[in-house]
């Protein structure tokens, strides 16, 4: 049995949700967000309530998971999800040609990564890139993919990171007397 499962989600007043087979679409002032269900769980929508249940015992380790996810498809497509990434070290530079991001990060050429269709970029400063998206996973995997190319260095902090994260700095090795 899951807790998670079991409570209602709100629908604010501006949402709509169809449920269809197994289909559950979303729509908000934001955009559209899809996503299929399994056949053991059931959705019901009662006034501005969605109810999640499950038909059998085997689905309940699916249960609050499948909550969350349609609790995060509203929260997108109502407020949507920001993503904040900072590069840091000398020379190291970001930009946007048409759909592509630029990230000059200390190799001999440029990386270009393709933007995903779901996710808006804008580059603030040379050094600070911002990401919106209504669909969490889709800017979660891109933001990742970003950081995967300099993860921040663990002696100067050199990299790609996420804005509010802390790295720890190692210490180097030192001279002996």
């Amino acid at each position: 049995m899951s807790n998670i499962g079991k409570i209602p989600i709100l629908i604010p007043n501006d949402v709509n949700i169809m449920i269809v087979d197994n289909y559950i679409t979303i729509q908000g002032n934001m955009g559209i967000s899809v996503n299929s269900f399994p056949n053991g769980i059931t959705i019901a929508q009662k006034n501005n309530l969605l109810y999640i249940k499950t038909i059998n015992r085997e689905y309940d380790a699916v249960w609050g998971t499948f909550r969350s996810l349609i609790k995060n498809m509203i929260i997108g497509v109502t407020k949507g999800y920001i993503i904040k990434l900072k590069i840091i070290g000398i020379g190291y530079k970001a930009s946007i040609i048409k759909n592509t991001l630029r990230l000059k990060i200390g190799y001999t050429n440029p990386m270009r990564i393709r933007i995903p269709l779901d996710v808006k970029i804008k580059c603030v400063r040379n050094t600070i890139i911002y990401l919106y998206s209504s669909n969490l996973q889709k800017i979660k995997e891109f933001a990742t993919l970003v950081r995967s190319y300099k993860k921040p260095d663990p002696y100067k902090g050199k990299g790609i990171r996420f804005f509010n994260e802390v790295v720890v700095l190692k210490e180097g090795k030192k001279k002996t007397k």
